[in-house]
């Protein structure tokens, strides 16, 4: 994913109300929202990917690997 980070002043923050707790110095995190969707759309797709595998479609569907349901 692409950002931008940077330790920044709470100067630069005129106007926005930030906690004293936060002390002068912090992190700054920028990401980009354009992209989320077709981020999100990608994650998907990859764990559709990560599920379809030889492992659990060969070895984990098998009946003998059900004992759990005995239990």
């Amino acid at each position: 994913m692409l950002a931008i980070r940077e330790i920044v002043t709470r100067d630069i923050f005129t106007g926005y109300e930030v906690p004293e707790e936060f002390g002068d110095e912090f992190e700054m995190i920028l990401v980009p929202i354009n992209n989320r969707i077709k981020n999100e759309e990608e994650e998907k797709i990859k764990m559709k990917h990560q599920e379809e595998n030889g492992f659990s479609k060969n070895i984990l569907a098998q009946e003998s690997e059900d004992v759990w349901n005995d239990i």
